[in-house]
């Protein structure tokens, strides 16, 4: 996953966070060690295990050059792959590495890095500095169009910075999860249920379907599941004569919370009582009878993560909200002509704002307006009735 985050970089970005590098002069070499009259350390044992990269990388002095572009110097007179007598270098330290890390892996991914992404990483960035001192020997840093582009880089990196300390500071506080926790019981009630679906039959030129008649046959298996016969018995006999047995889906539905059933039949079987069946609801594909079998109320200590989430997305998208209400926008009209919704074009990117506002929540009157529905007129087509709702 943090290989496919880095991936979506641009050059530009690297760029931004590192062009000062290139132009620093190499750094003189280290003096040689003083070697020491000390006798010779015995050769190490090939059953002891090698170091770990990570510890090695860790002893490794925060000013030494991990990165090394010969050939490559601030001066320029000096051409990229000069074979000149005179040796010159551009080297990147550790800790200068590591800043540039520290400025495009988030936080919370830098420990997930593994040793061949940084060496990835590495000749990306010295093959973009020496693009970068090419670019510069030629002066097009002088042009306008790519001053332009610098300056909306500039822009953006400073806005999705604004986007991250506004995520940073909506995280929620252990007294404000409580609290919600408290204030929402309802939405953390579960229930267990088993679940009876009985297919109807597709209809077709050659055989027509009886409604009224495959009607009552539910009917019949309803009453049945309500004299507490077994819901897995019961969903066997709802397959007999299904072109495939064999799909006659489980019956276990496991817990389910409020939002995930149906909205018109979620109250009547949130009042269910255990053991309580309940009645007989006709859907497009089938109908389906539920039986409760179990409730409860899920403990905070199980559910924390997920309102913390969920105070985070509506502080973020509140703070949002107030930020660019704050400053409205205005197109000139003659020029721009009249507005209208335009989808976001390739490559343009968008900041994250389209964070979804919590179900138990109200909708602001700040709140967009959908897009309006397409004039075209869609004419429905034919469907075989759809399979019973995934567990």
């Amino acid at each position: 996953m943090l290989l496919h985050k880095f991936s979506q970089l641009s050059a530009i970005i690297l760029l931004s966070s590192l062009v000062g590098l290139a132009q620093e002069p190499a750094k003189p070499a280290a003096p040689p060690p003083i070697k020491s009259t000390a006798p010779e350390p015995a050769a190490p044992n090939p059953e002891t295990p090698a170091p770990k990269p990570e510890a090695a990388a860790a002893a490794v002095p925060a000013g030494a050059p991990v990165i090394t572009i010969k050939n490559m110097c601030g001066g320029p007179q000096v051409d990229v792959g000069s074979t000149s007598s005179q040796e010159c270098a551009t080297t990147i330290s550790k800790e200068q590495f590591e800043q540039l890390i520290n400025a495009v892996v988030p936080k919370a991914r830098r420990t997930e890095m593994p040793n061949n992404m940084k060496q990835n990483m590495a000749r990306q960035l010295g093959q973009l500095l020496v693009m970068v001192h090419a670019a510069e020997q030629r002066g097009l840093e002088k042009d306008p169009e790519v001053q332009q582009r610098l300056k909306i880089q500039r822009d953006s990196a400073l806005a999705q910075a604004l986007n991250v300390k506004l995520q940073e500071d909506a995280t929620p506080s252990d007294a404000e999860i409580d609290k919600y926790y408290k204030d929402n019981p309802s939405a953390f009630e579960e229930v267990t249920l088993q679940r009876l679906f009985i297919p109807k039959a597709v209809a077709s030129k050659d055989k027509p379907v009886d409604a009224t008649a495959e009607k009552a046959a539910a009917e019949k298996l309803h009453a049945r599941a309500v004299a507490g016969e077994d819901f897995d018995k019961l969903q066997k006999a709802a397959y007999v004569g299904n072109a495939n047995p064999q799909a006659a889906p489980n019956t276990q539905m496991g817990g389910r919370r409020r939002g995930g059933l149906p909205p018109d039949q979620e109250g009547a079987i949130f009042a269910l009582k255990q053991g309580g069946v309940s009645e007989l609801y006709d859907t497009p594909g089938g109908y389906t009878v539920y039986k409760l079998i179990g409730k409860r109320t899920v403990p905070l200590a199980e559910t924390k993560d997920e309102i913390s989430r969920k105070l985070q997305q509506q502080k973020f998208k509140d703070a949002m909200t107030a930020l660019t209400g704050s400053a409205p926008i205005t197109l000139n009209e003659a020029y721009f002509g009249k507005e209208e919704a335009m989808p976001v074009m390739p490559g343009m990117g968008s900041m994250p704002m389209n964070v979804h506002r919590m179900p138990e929540q109200p909708p602001s009157a700040a709140t967009p307006a959908p897009p309006a529905a397409s004039k075209k007129p869609v004419k429905p087509k034919t469907q075989t009735p759809p399979p019973p709702p995934t567990q």
